[in-house]
C-alpha cells in the first residue's frame, strides 16, 4: 500500500520536516529508510504520513512542500498527542491542549520516499509546455545558484516533452526576481541533462 510523505525542500535542495524544526527536524533521503530521533521515538513519536494522496495534498502548507510516495514499516495503531512545535524544537515535550492532527494523518516507524507526486504551484496555473515555451524565451544563464540569503517565493514541477523540471523562483535582497529550471527525474532529483536560469 502506498502511502504519502509531505517534505520541505530546503536550501542545497535537502528534503526536510515540512513542520518539525530544531532538534526534532528530520532529514529524508529518497530511497532510504528513515526513523524519528531516538529521543522521540522512546516517547513514542515516531514519523507522520497520510494514507492518500488527497489528504497529503490538503497538508501543502508553504511553496515548496512537495509530496512523495513512500513505504512504511510499523504502522501504529493510535496518534499520540499533538506537540507544540516551539518547545519541541528545542527537545522539550508539551502537549498541545486541544490539538488535533491533520485528516489522515497516520503515524510509522520508518519511512522510505520512493517517487515524487507531480503537482503545479504557478500562480498562473499554466501547463507544463506552456511554461517550457517562457522559459526558453528568456535568456539563458547557467552561471549562478541560488544563495541561502535568497528567498524562495515559488516553485513547481511540471512536465514538457516527455520530461520532468522543476522550477524555482527567487526573490534577492536588493528585490531582483529571478528563475531556475533545472530537469530531474521521477523522484525529483537533479540528471544533470538541462539548466536554465533567467532575471525577470
Amino acid at each position: 500500500m502506498s502511502y504519502y510523505k509531505v517534505v520541505l525542500l530546503g536550501y542545497r535542495r535537502r528534503l526536510i520536516s515540512n513542520v518539525s524544526v530544531g532538534k526534532s527536524k528530520v532529514t529524508y533521503k529518497i530511497g532510504e529508510w528513515v526513523s524519528a530521533h531516538q529521543w522521540l521515538a522512546s516517547q513514542g513519536y515516531h514519523l507522520f504520513v497520510f494514507k492518500s494522496l488527497e489528504r497529503a495534498k490538503d497538508f501543502q502548507r508553504f511553496e515548496n512542500d512537495l509530496v512523495y510516495k513512500c513505504l512504511v514499516r510499523g504502522v501504529c495503531k493510535e496518534l499520540p498527542k499533538p506537540l507544540l512545535l516551539f518547545p519541541l524544537s528545542s527537545g522539550q515535550f508539551e502537549e498541545e491542549e486541544g490539538g488535533v492532527f491533520p485528516p489522515g494523518t497516520k503515524m510509522v516507524k520508518q519511512v522510505k520516499l520512493t517517487e515524487l507526486v507531480p503537482w503545479v504551484n504557478y500562480r498562473n496555473r499554466t501547463k507544463g509546455g506552456e511554461k517550457m515555451n517562457e522559459v526558453k524565451k528568456k535568456s539563458n544563464r547557467r552561471d549562478e545558484i541560488p544563495c541561502q540569503s535568497d528567498k524562495l517565493i515559488e516553485l513547481g514541477t511540471f512536465e514538457s516533452g516527455g520530461r520532468w523540471y522543476v522550477l524555482e523562483t527567487y526573490e534577492r535582497n536588493n528585490g531582483e526576481v529571478y528563475s531556475h529550471v533545472q530537469s530531474c527525474d521521477k523522484y525529483g532529483r537533479e540528471d544533470g541533462k538541462e539548466s536554465i536560469k533567467w532575471i525577470r
